[in-house]
């Protein structure tokens, strides 16, 4: 039932990721969804980015952000603010937010849905894709070029490593999710796609597990990806996989073989790096484009937004399409 189940991101900070959130959206009701669409904002996202949210999605919800100082910065400047995303725990049936869910898919913003998403929620929870090394999920050559290559079944690197002891839907070993606790570079499950319950007994969770000095120094001192990695280790032994066609990184091995599109490192709406004119013309990246400016037509109050204008104007003086 749409009552009982939701999908869920989060803009934080400023309105950087609006284009994401909003092409997440439409890309989720492009595929027919008859899920709710529920956004987390933070109070300094703008009173006109959070207009334009409402375009696409069901419930834009006002939250704070949630600061907790991370001393391994790896030159992301958002880390202490990863917590944040557990305020999503607070939507379920006892949740303190103005609607209820019991089944969540929580979806970073920078994730492009194509397909079967909807099918994800009858994975039990919590589910995510195992990601311990970026290695795991893609092949180089000797020059440090993505071999596109598969299997005649699709099936790739990722494949080999994980669906021997856990394929898709099946629980993950505690063997797995555990070694975040000796091992801060590895990744453990991937933060693009949650499947979660949410309640507050969880949400609750999260903070009495952080009252351990312990669990502090390695959430704040020691881990790189401090939400993804405390969320693989304090829920070990319960997570159940996602197949990485789901989310896989930079549409590798190509976009068509994939579910989903996890724009991990350069962003298709950064117009500020030099890097973009570049990976803009990857397919990935046009197939993002292709959505925006499908959204564009769809909903043109849209262009009302210079920053929204703008990547319009590069996209077609780029001839991305």
């Amino acid at each position: 039932m749409k009552a009982n189940d939701a999908y869920c991101t989060f803009v934080m900070r400023n309105d950087g990721y609006l284009p994401g959130a909003l092409v997440l959206a439409y890309a989720l009701r492009a595929g027919e969804t008859r899920k709710d669409l529920v956004c987390l904002a933070t109070e300094s996202v703008s009173a006109a980015a959070k207009a334009a949210l409402r375009l696409l999605y069901d419930r834009v919800i006002a939250v704070q952000e949630i600061r907790k100082k991370s001393c391994v910065s790896g030159g992301r400047s958002d880390r202490d603010l990863l917590m944040t995303r557990f305020q999503a725990l607070r939507l379920g049936p006892d949740g303190d937010l103005p609607c209820h869910y019991r089944r969540l898919l929580l979806l970073d913003a920078d994730m492009l849905p194509l397909s079967g998403f909807d099918e994800l929620f009858d994975l039990p929870a919590p589910a995510g894709i195992p990601l311990e090394k970026r290695g795991y999920g893609l092949e180089l050559d000797a020059d440090g070029n993505p071999l596109r290559e598969t299997d005649a079944d699709g099936k790739w690197c990722w494949h080999h490593h994980y669906e021997p002891i856990c394929p898709h839907g099946a629980a993950i070993p505690s063997a797995i999710t555990d070694r975040v606790r000796t091992d801060p570079g590895n990744m453990g499950i991937n933060a693009a796609i949650w499947r979660l319950d949410p309640s507050l007994i969880a949400w609750a969770q999260i903070w009495a597990a952080l009252k351990d000095p312990a669990i502090d120094r390695l959430v704040f001192h020691l881990f790189p990806w401090p939400e993804m990695q405390l969320a693989t280790l304090l829920w070990s032994g319960s997570w159940h996989c996602i197949d990485i066609r789901y989310g896989s990184i930079g549409g590798y091995p190509r976009p068509e073989q994939l579910n989903g599109i996890h724009f991990a490192g350069l962003k298709p709406w950064r117009l500020g790096s030099r890097s973009l004119p570049h990976y803009a013309r990857y397919p990935d990246f046009r197939l993002w484009y292709t959505y925006f400016a499908a959204m564009l037509c769809a909903f043109p109050s849209l262009r009302a937004l210079p920053m929204l204008r703008r990547l319009e104007e590069f996209i077609f003086r780029g001839r991305l399409l």
